[in-house]
């Protein structure tokens, strides 16, 4: 376990963040909405995932791009 020094109050945020996500997930998994939730969960990761991706790609062509217009980086 991890130590951590906080507050009693900060400490009581956590728990009662936690205890809401408990029940959020505990009403979607009892009203069968979970599989809607993991669906859009998945879609949006998807997203993210594709997007990222791209993002990596464009990086890396325009390093590409303006390395061979350098004097070799320096």
């Amino acid at each position: 376990m991890v130590s951590v020094r906080m507050s009693e109050e900060t400490a009581r945020k956590w728990q009662n963040l936690v205890e809401r996500r408990r029940a959020s997930l505990e009403e979607l998994r009892s009203t069968g909405h979970w599989r809607e939730f993991f669906r859009t969960l998945m879609e949006d990761t998807d997203r993210l995932a594709e997007s990222w991706a791209n993002a990596v790609k464009a990086c890396a062509r325009r390093e590409s791009s303006t390395s061979h217009g350098s004097n070799g980086g320096l």
